[in-house]
């Protein structure tokens, strides 16, 4: 955009002469144009060479929990962006017992029982990457066995306390929800097989998984 009061010299107003290249120079002012040139060299490099040290591939983070039958695990990952896919660098693990579903006449507490988790993923992510990082809970068999209201109960209560006590990436009520059998046996196939580089743009042989449940 152009500043206001700024006149194009080519829609009216005052027209300033280019200067004309004179075909003869002396030769201080040769050298000059020369050193000047270097310098402008110099810069540039420079600019290269700090580029190419200090900057860093794209980071981003995301927490998982793996609310199963006899306890709740968190997961807090960082990937690195160079191109392609992301690729996992660094991972955080905890877990705790009991699970969910131990708190099934409880709401309240069975989503209190999963802040030291998400403490210590707090401890994991940068503040400034807090509101970029997606957050996901998935419950399984422990609260597929609950009767009624009970496993409900316990989600909705969980998305309140991540909603209201933390700065995490906005997220839809299916991202805290009970996983499937089918669904778990899955995850599970493309984590296992995403991390020892058996997909992407080439796959290779793709590799079984057994998951024993607990």
């Amino acid at each position: 955009n152009r500043k206001k009061g700024h006149q194009d010299p080519e829609k009216g107003g005052s027209k300033t002469k280019s200067p004309e290249l004179s075909s003869s120079r002396s030769p201080s002012s040769f050298r000059l144009a020369v050193i000047r040139g270097a310098g402008l060299l110099l810069l540039v490099g420079l600019l290269i060479f700090a580029f190419k040290q200090f900057s860093s591939p794209k980071k981003s983070y995301a927490v998982v929990i793996d609310a199963g039958s006899t306890g709740s695990r968190i997961h807090a990952y960082e990937f690195q962006h160079v191109g392609g896919a992301p690729k996992l660098v660094d991972e955080l693990f905890v877990q705790l017992k009991p699970g969910l579903s131990s708190f099934a006449q409880n709401p309240d507490g069975g989503a209190k029982s999963l802040q030291p988790l998400l403490e210590k993923a707090l401890g994991k992510i940068p503040k400034n990457f807090l509101s970029s990082t997606p957050v996901m809970i998935g419950a399984t068999a422990g609260l597929r066995m609950l009767p009624g209201n009970q496993a409900s109960d316990l989600l909705e209560a969980s998305r309140k306390l991540l909603r209201a006590d933390y700065n995490f990436k906005d997220f839809p009520d299916n991202a805290v929800s009970i996983m499937s059998g089918s669904d778990e046996g899955k995850f599970a196939w493309l984590a296992v097989n995403m991390l020892i580089g058996k997909l992407g743009s080439k796959p290779k042989a793709t590799v079984g998984v057994i998951d024993l449940g607990g």
